[in-house]
């Protein structure tokens, strides 16, 4: 069975933790124990499962409720293995944005239907393309606060565009969701009967997976700590 490894991006608050806690939740990827803790914290606060928790795993994230750290998440279907990269949206922490990506195969790109297309949309799809990534998803997120309308949609999607002739991508599929409610993200959605596509986890699983790097090509270091701690060199390092 093939892997995809992917990697959530995007502006914060645009919905990257509650997105990959609603496909873990709704393909029945998340272990006993952790939905026990999930209603426990529910029935203490009132309101929905906070899908967020799937993936924040530090304290100051939980805290504060935003993603700082990235975190891996892995779960299996029928068809395919995947390995998901949860990354933070904020600008300070764009760096961890491109530690996640550089392992991954496709970029889920979200964008806000309330906000469209920002500034973090645009930087997080460069650093994606120079990090080597061809397939991106362009996920409208939170579409249920827009009224699900089709305008706000095409007019993101078209919006998007422009960066992805800019950027030379080849293969940028949209869709429409509500992380939050589950639309579009492992099912498709009755809200949206204008989208005639695929759920977010049905293009994930038909979406070519490149193969595996040759082992025996040669490979540059790019980083190297040199410390040799010599008598002539005790403080050293480069």
């Amino acid at each position: 069975m093939d892997i995809l490894r992917f990697i959530t991006c995007g502006s914060v608050d645009d919905g990257k933790s509650t997105l990959i806690g609603r496909l873990l939740y709704d393909s029945d990827s998340v272990s006993l124990d952790v939905l026990a803790m999930l209603e426990k914290r529910r029935a203490t606060t009132g309101g929905d499962v906070d899908l967020a928790l799937l993936t924040d795993g530090l304290k100051a994230e939980r805290e504060q409720g935003i993603t700082i750290d990235v975190a891996h998440k892995y779960f299996t279907t029928p068809r395919r293995k995947f390995i998901i990269t949860d990354a933070p949206g904020h600008v300070q922490y764009t760096r961890n944005m491109v530690t996640g990506a550089s392992n991954a195969d496709l970029a889920i790109v979200l964008v806000d239907a309330r906000q469209g297309v920002v500034e973090q949309t645009r930087r997080h799809t460069l650093l994606a393309s120079l990090l080597g990534i061809r397939h991106f998803v362009l996920a409208v997120n939170k579409l249920d606060l827009a009224g699900y309308d089709e305008t706000v949609f095409q007019q993101i999607v078209a919006d998007y565009q422009l960066i992805a002739e800019q950027l030379k991508l080849d293969h940028v599929v949209a869709i429409p969701l509500s992380a939050l409610h589950g639309d579009n993200v492992v099912r498709r959605s009755k809200h949206i009967a204008w989208y005639g596509g695929p759920s977010l986890l049905e293009h994930l699983e038909s979406v070519p997976v490149p193969a595996e790097a040759n082992p025996y090509e040669p490979r540059f270091q790019v980083q190297y700590v040199i410390r040799p701690q010599t008598e002539e060199l005790p403080d050293y390092r480069g």
